[in-house]
C-alpha cells in the first residue's frame, strides 16, 4: 500500500517531480489570488478592503515561497495545462462572483457578499487542508517544510475571517441563504478539485514510474474524499489544525 509519506519521499528524491509540484503551487497560489485586489476596491468597509487586501498580499508572497525554491533548482514558474489549472475550473464551475461582476466598479451588495464569502470559505478550506499535507509531506526537506508551514498560518487565517463574514451574513438575516450557498459550493468545489486532480495524479505517477496499481490507488482515494464532501453538510465554524 502507498502511503502519504513513501509518496512524498519519493517526490522529495525525483527533482522532476519535485520541479512539477512547485510549479503547481507557485502558479495556482499566484492566480488564487489574483483577482482579490479588485475585489477589495468593491467592498465599502474599510475593515474587509484591509483584510481582503492583506488575503491578496499573503497569496502573492505564497507564489514568490514557492517560485523562490523552483528557481534555485533552475526552472522559472510557466503556465499550467489547462486540465490541471484550479482556478479555471472554479471560474468553470461557476463558484464566485464571475469576471464579468469584477470588471464592474459598483459596490458589492449583500448577496454578493454571499457569493464571495461561500466561494472563499470552500476553497480556502481546500488550500487549508492541502498546505497541511505538504507541509507534513515535506517535514524531511527544512526549506519546503518551512514554505508550507508559513502558508498554512496564512491560509488558516483566510478560511477563519470567511467563515466569520459567512457567520456574520447568517446572523443578519441570511442564514438559509449562506447554508444552501455553502452547500451548493461545496458540492461544486468537490467536482471541480476531482476534475483537476485526476490528471494531476496522472502527471505525478509518470514522473515518479508508478504503476498502473498505485495509480488507481491514488484516484479512489481522491474520489472518496470528494465523495465525503458531497455527502457531508457545510459548517459555518472553522476546524483548527
Amino acid at each position: 500500500m502507498l502511503g502519504r509519506r513513501t509518496f512524498f519521499r519519493d517526490i522529495l528524491q525525483n527533482e522532476t517531480a519535485t520541479k512539477f509540484v512547485l510549479n503547481a503551487l507557485s502558479v495556482g497560489e499566484t492566480d488564487g489570488g489574483r483577482n482579490l485586489a479588485r475585489v477589495a476596491d468593491r467592498c465599502t468597509s474599510s475593515d474587509l478592503q484591509q483584510k481582503i487586501r492583506r488575503h491578496f498580499r499573503d497569496e502573492i508572497r505564497h507564489g514568490v515561497l514557492y517560485a523562490r525554491v523552483l528557481r534555485r533548482l533552475g526552472v522559472d514558474p510557466h503556465a499550467l495545462p489547462v486540465e490541471l489549472d484550479y482556478e479555471a475550473a472554479i471560474r468553470r464551475a461557476g463558484i464566485g462572483l464571475s469576471p464579468e461582476r469584477l470588471q464592474n466598479p459598483r459596490p458589492l451588495d449583500d448577496d454578493e457578499y454571499v457569493l464571495l464569502f461561500a466561494c472563499m470559505k470552500v476553497t480556502e478550506d481546500r488550500a487549508w487542508s492541502n498546505t497541511r499535507m505538504l507541509r507534513d509531506g515535506f517535514a524531511p526537506d527544512a526549506t519546503l517544510h518551512a514554505c508550507a508551514d508559513e502558508v498554512l498560518q496564512d491560509e488558516a487565517w483566510h478560511r477563519a475571517y470567511a467563515t466569520a463574514e459567512l457567520a456574520r451574513l447568517a446572523s443578519a438575516g441570511r442564514r438559509q441563504q449562506v447554508r444552501q450557498t455553502l452547500r451548493g459550493y461545496r458540492r461544486k468545489e468537490a467536482r471541480a478539485y476531482l476534475a483537476v486532480t485526476l490528471p494531476y495524479i496522472d502527471r505525478i505517477t509518470s514522473l515518479l514510474g508508478y504503476g498502473l496499481g498505485k495509480r488507481l490507488f491514488m484516484k479512489l482515494g481522491c474520489a472518496a474524499g470528494c465523495l465525503w464532501t458531497l455527502l457531508t453538510p457545510p459548517a459555518l465554524e472553522a476546524r483548527r489544525g
